[in-house]
């Protein structure tokens, strides 16, 4: 009789344990769960970095264009800031050739003078680049300041690799012009600095929406500096 109550206490104890460590198992779940969905909606809403599918595209192509150094997430390295400067200025020139053989001809008119006529063509190009790029940085500011996420990283990336190709497309074009016009030669080679700095560097991507707010007052400079080429009213 002794032997088997004290069966009972021990079986009914141990199925107590059991019990309460199946419980604790699952409650640890469920907490795990709550925690990550919690830090995903931080990431989201905070300057903190996650993987762009840009960083996924590049680590398919070659994982040697990522820097892979501890603690890094979206950072390229040397090879790929040079991979990305040439497909993104290799983007530019085949747009302003889509400009040229869609747009051009259609809203400017052939004149007498062909030489005349070559250098509006060129000069229009370039200000039709300048104002896509310049519309494209604003949206991405103000959407980002209207949106109450002005430090979120979210399209950073994208954004920056788009200017770099811009501004190492405008270098190429204009580079007869780069010694008669030193201000635009440093402004151009400083904004290279800066897209490659970011891109390079890490954890700085939230400042990006508030770097390209400057190009608020310049989008509207640059429409009416089109309008003007194209002989709008």
């Amino acid at each position: 009789t002794v032997t088997a109550s004290r069966l009972r206490r021990l079986t009914g104890a141990s199925g107590g344990e059991g019990e309460k460590s199946t419980e604790g198992c699952a409650g640890s779940k469920d907490v795990a769960k709550e925690a990550k969905e919690l830090a995903k909606r931080r990431l989201e809403s905070s300057h903190l970095e996650g993987e762009t599918p840009l960083t996924k595209v590049l680590q398919t192509v070659d994982p040697t264009l990522l820097d892979r150094s501890p603690g890094s997430v979206n950072e390229l390295s040397g090879n790929g800031i040079v991979f990305v400067t040439f497909c993104s200025t290799m983007a530019f020139h085949l747009l302003r050739l889509l400009i040229r053989e869609v747009f051009f001809d259609a809203v400017v008119p052939s004149s007498g003078n062909k030489k005349a006529f070559i250098m509006k063509r060129r000069i229009t190009e370039i200000y039709l680049l300048s104002t896509m790029h310049s519309l494209t940085c604003a949206s991405f500011s103000l959407g980002k300041f209207f949106s109450g996420r002005w430090d979120s990283p979210i399209g950073a990336q994208a954004m920056l690799c788009f200017s770099l190709g811009y501004t190492s497309y405008s270098l190429v074009s204009l580079r007869k012009h780069l010694i008669d016009d030193p201000m635009f030669a440093m402004n151009e080679f400083a904004n290279l600095v800066k897209m490659i700095s970011c891109l390079r560097s890490r954890g700085v991507r939230w400042v990006v929406p508030l770097l390209f707010s400057a190009e608020v007052p310049l989008a509207g400079l640059s429409v009416l500096r089109m309008m003007a080429e194209l002989g709008t009213r």
